[in-house]
């Protein structure tokens, strides 16, 4: 196309760009349908009659999904947040990378809500059942949609959360926007005040209420 090596810039790198003339490639995020439809009939009939006694638990109809054992984008008050979603609410905590494929695929198509930090887990979003809840946890200072327009695939209820302004000392020494970077994964701080807030948008109904 002509145009020099110098030119060719990344736009995550520059939020602000001035120019007289700018050639900017479409990315497509979205993915085929069929690819949904592919990965539920290859992994679901299998991975439900290996693990049907979790797709009849109840403890698994409410899961929050950890990144503690991840090197960045973990929740910094984790321990607080789990007591507090496992006592008010019945979620149980999973951490996905300890789980054989296909247990990760049985516990997320047996979720009625799932609660989890933007991250690597959430593929298997392409297993919940339609209507899921989906609560998703981000830093304002990355947000990436690309789960929300699984969810739209799949037909499941999507929320979203902001996490608190939380950065390390000295991030801004650090490049923009690049992975593991404090700018795009920094950990994140949940205001619990916010999240019950957003619970009740959602219409997930504390325990007391389920089971009264």
């Amino acid at each position: 196309m002509g145009i020099p090596e110098d030119k060719i810039i990344e736009s995550q790198q520059y939020p602000h760009i001035q120019a007289e003339k700018l050639l900017i490639p479409y990315v497509h995020y979205q993915g085929a349908n069929w690819v949904g439809n592919f990965l539920r009939r290859e992994f679901l009939p299998k991975s439900l009659s290996k693990y049907l006694n979790l797709s009849n638990n109840s403890t698994h109809q409410r899961i929050y999904i950890s990144r503690k054992y991840a090197q960045y984008r973990r929740i910094i008050n984790e321990t607080e947040l789990v007591s507090y979603l496992g006592a008010n609410f019945g979620f149980q905590s999973v951490t996905l990378e300890t789980l054989p494929l296909a247990e990760q695929v049985a516990v997320l198509s047996a979720a009625k809500v799932v609660i989890a930090p933007h991250g690597a887990g959430l593929p298997n979003l392409v297993f919940c059942a339609p209507v899921t809840k989906i609560i998703e946890i981000f830093s304002p200072h990355y947000i990436n949609r690309c789960y929300w327009l699984l969810s739209q695939q799949v037909s499941l209820d999507y929320y979203y959360l902001l996490a608190e302004n939380h950065l390390a000392d000295g991030w801004e020494n650090y490049p923009k926007n690049q992975p593991g970077s404090p700018t795009q994964d920094p950990d994140m701080l949940v205001s619990l005040d916010k999240l019950a807030k957003l619970l009740e948008v959602a219409e997930v109904e504390p325990i007391y209420n389920v089971f009264s």
